[in-house]
């Protein structure tokens, strides 16, 4: 027994825990043994601890300090230090889990930057033996990933990562041939942008940016790779911005900044300097900017002459209803049978040629008194009035309930007119004798010699029923009379009967859909029967 006792002193002053345990586990298992087991168990308790304090991996630590308190609990000796052992090695073990969890995912999602500040962490104050994973290795892997990362925007930082890859296999005898090989490829692709930059620069300074756009391509086919992908992009981009600076006509210029942003958005690169500048081109080839809520319309197309030219006569107005003047051939598009046409002939036309003859018939019917319709459409009526402007300008105005009223005989006084439309006898009262109005305004316009018209404003329907609308298209187109008719928007207006009455006689129909709504219809009207439009004679494509 004593000489074993001093082979496991020899052993322990060696840390030879292996030899010391079995040597201890005999002196524990022998049958014959001395009073002094306890006193040996307890030893084997300690060398085992010893043993697995010094083992590398958590499994063989696991066993040692398994196995201590397996023999402190045989033979009655305190298993608190291997419990305690234990413990830790099961942190340890969920730790480097969770830690290799971490890593994993990082890898996956190529935060390369995060892994090597994390392996960093974990291997800082460790010795190799404590390591649960291969660290090294992981970190290296990292570094590499990391100069491939930075290193597709041929970034200068990828060099000084790799030379850290070659530091860490130095140190821990890990095989650097890919970080060499890698950074042997970056010197040549360095090499390979110099040149192309400087060819670049040559070819720009003189002038010659399709060769330099082609020498770009020829780039690309040769590199690619990702990495050169974004560079190799953005200088594609710049030189197009430059080119188009040097091109005088503005379509061609426009092209050309538009291939800049093609270019950018395949490149997912900022497109703002090439936006900006296309925005500066299109201001100086854009149509006039119309105001919000510009209408247009065709007061005729004349067909005959096709397929040499077709006329087509249009009407451009304002949110007021006042016509939008001073458009010019460029803010006009025309197609026919969607095909653009070759030619665009351009003339603005104010039809002042003969005298204007108006009839102005307002509804002064008993619904009129609802939500102040009479007093809107009265204003209406003078707004109208003011912008009848053609000299020698005649109007007579009318007002029809029960019957037709002439309120002024035939007058080029505007003032005169509108002072009529303030008589206190107009009331709304009674029905609506819409047919006879129209009747009567066309057979007075009959005998005038000039462009006769009729404005009329209702909210209603005929209700007197005396007079058949067919007889009243017969009259005004006996008289050569256009109707331009206002609705007030009402369950009782009689919309078919008046887009008939304005289509039929080549006049218009504005629907107003509410009180608000009748000084702005009302001006609209005027503008058609002043009769301001613009002709385009337009050569289709061949």
């Amino acid at each position: 027994e004593i000489t074993v006792l001093d082979q496991v002193d020899c052993a322990v002053k060696k840390k030879d825990w292996q030899a010391a345990t079995e040597r201890l586990r005999a002196l524990v298992a022998d049958p014959n043994g001395s009073s002094r087991r306890r006193i040996h168990a307890e030893r084997l308790v300690e060398a085992l601890l010893s043993a697995g304090q010094a083992a590398r991996g958590s499994a063989a630590k696991r066993e040692r300090f398994e196995e201590a308190k397996r023999v402190a609990a045989a033979h009655g000796v305190s298993d608190a230090h291997a419990v305690t052992l234990l413990k830790q090695v099961e942190a340890s073990e969920a730790h480097a889990k969770e830690f290799a969890a971490r890593v994993s995912a990082l890898r996956e999602r190529k935060v390369w930057s995060e892994v090597v500040v994390l392996l960093r962490l974990e291997i800082e104050g460790k010795e190799r033996d404590q390591w649960a994973h291969p660290l090294d290795q992981w970190l290296f892997s990292a570094l590499l990933g990391q100069a491939d990362e930075v290193g597709k925007g041929k970034d200068p930082r990828a060099l000084g990562i790799l030379n850290e890859a070659l530091e860490v296999a130095s140190k821990y005898s890990l095989d650097s041939e890919p970080a060499r090989t890698r950074i042997q490829e970056i010197e040549a692709d360095a090499a390979y942008w110099s040149r192309l930059e400087q060819d670049l620069a040559s070819l720009r300074s003189s002038g010659e940016f399709s060769r330099s756009a082609a020498l770009l391509g020829v780039a690309m086919s040769s590199r690619p790779q990702e990495e050169w992908r974004l560079p190799l992009g953005e200088k594609l981009h710049d030189l197009l911005i430059v080119w188009s600076g040097t091109i005088e006509r503005l379509e061609d210029r426009a092209s050309k900044l538009r291939e800049a942003i093609e270019v950018a958005e395949r490149f997912q690169l900022p497109s703002t300097a090439a936006r900006a500048k296309l925005a500066q081109v299109e201001a100086l080839l854009r149509p006039s900017a119309l105001p919000r809520g510009a209408q247009a319309g065709f007061v005729r197309i004349v067909t005959e002459f096709l397929p040499a030219q077709a006329i087509a006569e249009v009407w451009v107005e304002a949110p007021d209803g006042k016509t939008i003047a001073s458009l010019q051939p460029k803010d006009f598009r025309a197609s026919i049978d969607g095909a653009p046409v070759s030619s665009l002939g351009f003339q603005q036309v104010e039809s002042k040629a003969e005298p204007l003859f108006v009839a102005v018939l307002i509804d002064v019917s008993g619904s009129m008194e609802k939500n102040n319709a009479l007093a809107a459409a009265l204003g209406g009526a003078k707004a109208f009035l003011s912008d009848l402007t053609d000299p020698g300008c005649e109007v007579r105005l009318y007002a029809f309930s029960d019957g037709v009223k002439p309120l002024c005989d035939w007058t080029s006084d505007v003032a005169q007119a509108q002072k009529a439309l303030d008589a206190p006898t107009i009331k709304p009262l009674g029905r609506t004798a819409l047919h006879q109005a129209v009747h009567d305004a066309a057979r007075d316009l009959a005998v005038k010699k000039g462009r006769r018209k009729v404005c009329l404003f209702t909210d209603g329907k005929d209700t007197q029923d005396e007079l058949k609308l067919e007889a009243v298209l017969a009259e005004c187109a006996k008289a050569s009379v256009e109707v331009f008719a206002i609705g007030l928007k009402s369950s009782e207006l009689a919309t078919d009967v008046l887009r008939r009455l304005a289509q039929s006689t080549r006049g218009i129909y504005i629907e107003a859909s509410g009180s608000q709504e009748i000084v702005k219809a009302y001006r609209q009207a005027g503008n058609r029967v002043r009769g301001s439009f613009y002709r385009l004679l337009v050569q289709p494509a061949k």
